[in-house]
């Protein structure tokens, strides 16, 4: 049970009986419909201090090292709670990234040791479908790569309602570049999106050739 001082941002949707996803880091998942979707309620621009980039180039290592259920399985995530100089204050680790996240956070709760507003940053690392001992070149983007079923939208009921659409979307966006165009070649420099999950480009500038 969580107990709130204040009223929420916006109020929980009805949730249907039965299985069901209750979040997810793009906010499809555990949505009843694109309206409730779309009225996640941003929130405000952080005030604090940040981590300077050396400190976020550092943090990776620093987790990784204090990693013992991976060091025995090679197969599960972690996060962290860091202040913003790099000072490692939990490290929890899990089958689950977002379990891992939960962890961290309980940990300082349950330990009686709030983290002061503003003092402290939040590290994960997602392992999937990256470990360099079952997969080949895990940073190499290879689209006929086939090393085993891909854990990036996980399975079953918590499987992500939004990796259909992307891939419906991916397959007729290509299919018809194909179809019009010669030649497809990188134009410039690669722009990745500045967040930490759903890893990927704001911009892919190409130059193609009409058929």
């Amino acid at each position: 049970t969580v107990a709130l001082d204040s009223a929420p941002a916006r109020e929980p949707g009805h949730r249907h009986e039965g299985l069901s996803a209750g979040s997810s880091a793009c906010g499809v998942c555990g949505a009843d419909s694109v309206a409730d979707a779309l009225s996640v309620t941003a929130a405000e621009p952080w005030a604090g201090p940040l981590p300077t980039p050396d400190v976020v180039r550092r943090l990776p290592d620093l987790v990784r090292e204090a990693q013992r259920v991976f060091d025995r399985t090679g197969g599960v995530h972690a996060a962290a709670l860091a202040r913003a100089d790099g000072e490692l204050l939990v490290v929890r680790e899990d089958i689950g990234r977002h379990n891992a996240v939960d962890k961290v956070t309980g940990a300082r709760l349950l330990a009686g040791e709030p983290v002061d507003e503003g003092t402290a940053v939040v590290t994960l690392l997602g392992a999937a479908n990256r470990d360099p001992a079952h997969f080949r070149g895990p940073d190499r983007f290879d689209v006929g790569r086939d090393e085993g079923t891909p854990m990036s939208f996980a399975a079953g009921i918590h499987y992500c309602l939004g990796a259909n659409l992307a891939r419906a979307e991916g397959q007729e966006v290509f299919r018809a570049m194909r179809d019009r165009f010669r030649t497809i070649e990188q134009a410039g420099e690669l722009v990745q999106r500045p967040r930490t999950t759903l890893r990927g480009f704001e911009a892919v500038p190409v130059r193609v050739t009409p058929r």
